[in-house]
């Protein structure tokens, strides 16, 4: 009876070592399929394969959905100093004749080669940045996989790479993730990642993740809000996006921070930072320093409390003092122009300048700055 039972017991162990072994394997053709989509760069592909690696949910699986992100970010990294030679490539050969004379417009006939190669490199410029939206979409797709995890060991594994990881990139895409898984520990490693991560796009990726899950526990208000500090604009754009998205009540303690963080700010972020005090308070103060300082000190008691009611007028949107390029608002301090240099700007412009225009002077004297041509280039150097 003893030895039926022992055999019987020694038979059990044998079925499950089978059964891990066939499981092992069967992971493996998954994971191998997985690595083998991404390397296409197939977004269909990519999905289900994801989605088969997930249905295994455990930590092996996590690491083969970040081992795919690794392999986004190379290919991406890879592309990006491709089109930088593209792009120098067409400064170098970009400056070739065009007759605008004759209909159509041709290249001067010392310049074809010229012409040629800024075609070739433009072409391969367009190229290349297809193929880099094309990887996105498959990371997009890697990282709507990894947040279906729902075991407490995927969940425990991400959270690790979350915050050891070596790769900056891995790390943030584990942060997206978790922005949609929806257990709570998940949390409290964002948080932490928002507090201490060295790489700015990982602190990005958290906070972002935060908005997200509509987090809004005194520890994320605060963590974020520090980030109103940081050397990079990018991390205090992305935490006044997490603010203006709090509401009055969850974002009071917001308020003299963000006020604080007016009086140095400049362009864009003074412009941001104005919005979010307006979404918590409902007063506008139009960017103005001083003006949102003194508001603050006559109120404070009723802000802090969230209690504050905006007066008759203090919600009024302002009435000037954004410039702007014909007719677009600009609230940056920086604005880069970029010029459409192909074949059709040779082509003749029907386009005045106008009386009103800053540079124009306006009347009889006439603009101050002369084009020097009708072609659409002219104008678009004129501008």
């Amino acid at each position: 009876m003893g030895g039926t039972s022992v055999a019987s017991f020694g038979g059990g162990i044998m079925r499950y070592a089978i059964l891990l072994l066939f499981l092992a394997q069967d992971f493996s053709k998954t994971k191998s399929e997985f690595l083998n989509a991404v390397q296409q760069m197939d977004a269909a592909r990519v999905r289900t394969a994801a989605e088969a690696v997930v249905k295994s949910n455990n930590r092996e699986a996590v690491d083969a959905l970040l081992d795919g992100t690794g392999l986004c970010a190379k290919q991406i990294a890879f592309l990006w100093q491709e089109k930088l030679k593209n792009i120098k490539a067409m400064d170098d050969n970009g400056n070739f004749r065009v007759d605008a004379t004759k209909n159509p417009p041709v290249v001067h006939p010392d310049d074809v080669a010229k012409y040629n190669a800024f075609i070739a490199a433009q072409k391969a410029s367009q190229e290349t940045e297809r193929k880099i939206m094309a990887i996105e979409a498959v990371k997009r797709e890697i990282l709507q996989a990894l947040s279906g995890f729902s075991s407490e060991s995927a969940l425990k594994e991400l959270l690790s790479k979350l915050k050891s990881d070596s790769q900056w990139t891995k790390r943030a895409g584990v942060a997206e993730a978790l922005g949609s898984i929806g257990a709570e520990e998940a949390v409290a490693g964002l948080i932490d990642r928002v507090k201490n991560d060295q790489e700015p796009q990982v602190r990005i990726a958290a906070i972002d993740a935060l908005r997200v899950r509509k987090a809004s526990t005194p520890e994320a208000v605060a963590a974020v809000v520090d980030q109103l500090k940081h050397d990079f604009w990018q991390v205090k754009i992305t935490a006044i996006a997490f603010i203006k998205n709090l509401g009055p009540q969850a974002g009071k303690d917001a308020i003299e921070p963000l006020i604080q963080a007016l009086e140095k700010a400049e362009g864009r972020l003074q412009t941001e930072l104005n919005d979010a005090l307006v979404a918590l308070t409902g007063v506008d103060k139009h960017g103005d320093f001083a003006t949102w300082k003194t508001w603050f000190e006559s109120n404070r008691e009723t802000v802090k409390k969230g209690e504050y009611k905006p007066q008759q007028g203090e919600n009024q949107p302002s009435g000037g003092g954004t410039s702007d390029f014909y007719g677009i608002p600009v609230t940056s301090k920086n604005v880069i122009f970029v010029l459409d240099r192909s074949g059709s700007m040779a082509e003749p412009s029907e386009w005045e300048i106008p009386d009103d225009v800053a540079t124009g002077g306006g009347g009889p004297k006439g603009p101050d700055i002369k084009k020097e041509g009708n072609r659409k280039i002219d104008i678009a150097r004129w501008q």
